[in-house]
């Protein structure tokens, strides 16, 4: 209580002979107008667990926010709570007028949802706004929560980040939020890289979105639904079925462009499947043959881009113009000698790829 009535006294004193005293006593009226909401503000976030039955289940809490707009609702009212209450703790009336059991109940209470907000935040793979926690309001939470009623907010940390990672993966407190932590963060992941190469990060997209529906359909358990998210992440970290012929292990480009290239070639319409019936050309009838054709292609595109790749050339159309012109007569000699027949908007359609692949990974060119 004696920090609370310091803090507002010194608010108080800082005012003084600033302002007119009728300009003050309006500023005080309309800090009292607000003060007055915040009852209703507690009950509205309070309202987003109406449906949580044991108010003691953290887990619970966490589920009830596993929707994104349910989240971002949860943000926004805490950002309103915690504002106001800020400000009560500001106010001298405030702080004599009300109970000190309700005091405690309202200090309690905003640890426990910042703290909560922390965790949802690296359960369901969200960046961390610090707009969100300026100095103001950590100090509030400093001042008048205990110390170990909030947990530290840090930037998630990748799936490359192995250690770090599973020292995060371990603070979860069951086998559901474990599995939800690995599957949000690999799906993260995959997102960001997904244009790097499209062919590869879709499949475990695709597979790493069947788990969590097999999970949320009941279909498996907690400890399946772990094991087959935390496979799927080992896979994207190690660039496990990057499938190919030999002349691609040293050629991580030209690994991404191979399966670009089968991609359009293969599936037509980008779906993905295991093994996918090879296209059938004139001159190369066998899968082999098909597949070192596809992977000596991806090689020679790869070549050509690097031919053509000045400094900043990303943002260079000139460059990219004489990448894309050569790109063009490669596939003009490239369907003569291997019998096979493009139209010129597949082409496009591949030369698009491939440059938007190249674009993207800046480590490689």
């Amino acid at each position: 209580m004696v920090t609370q009535l310091h803090d507002a006294l010194e608010l108080y004193s800082s005012l003084e002979g600033k302002f007119d005293e009728e300009d003050l006593e309006g500023a005080l009226t309309v800090i009292d107008e607000e003060i007055k909401k915040l009852p209703a503000l507690r009950d509205a976030l309070w309202d987003l667990f109406k449906e949580v039955k044991n108010k003691k289940d953290e887990e619970a809490f966490e589920l009830a926010l596993e929707a994104k707009d349910v989240r971002d609702e949860f943000y926004t009212r805490l950002s309103k709570f915690t504002r106001v209450l800020k400000m009560a703790l500001s106010s001298i009336h405030w702080i004599t007028d009300t109970p000190q059991e309700k005091l405690d109940r309202y200090k309690c209470e905003v640890g426990f949802f910042q703290k909560l907000r922390a965790s949802v935040k690296l359960r369901y793979a969200e960046e961390i706004d610090y707009r969100d926690y300026e100095k103001q309001i950590q100090k509030m939470l400093n001042t008048y929560v205990q110390a170990d009623e909030v947990i530290q907010i840090v930037e998630p940390v990748n799936i490359f980040e192995r250690e770090a990672f599973k020292a995060e993966v371990e603070k979860a407190q069951s086998t559901r939020a474990k599995a939800d932590t690995i599957a949000n963060r690999t799906k993260k992941t995959i997102t960001e890289k997904m244009d790097e190469d499209p062919f590869f990060y879709r499949r475990f997209s695709q597979l790493l979105q069947q788990a969590i529906d097999d999970y949320r359909a009941q279909r498996i358990s907690d400890a399946e639904y772990l094991r087959r998210v935390t496979e799927v992440m080992e896979q994207v970290r190690d660039g496990k079925s990057r499938k190919g012929p030999e002349i691609l292990n040293e050629r991580d480009l030209s690994r991404a462009l191979f399966g670009a290239l089968k991609d359009k070639m293969v599936t037509g319409q980008g779906s993905v499947r295991e093994d996918p019936a090879p296209y059938k050309t004139r001159n190369d009838p066998e899968p082999a043959n098909f597949e070192q054709a596809m992977a000596e292609a991806a090689c020679e595109m790869e070549d050509i881009i690097r031919r053509h790749a000045v400094v900043r050339w990303r943002e260079n159309h000139d460059a990219q113009n004489r990448m894309r012109n050569d790109l063009d007569d490669f596939f003009v000699d490239f369907q003569r000698t291997r019998g096979i027949t493009l139209t010129w908007d597949q082409v496009d359609a591949i030369v698009d790829a491939v440059l938007g692949i190249a674009i993207n990974r800046r480590d490689d060119v």
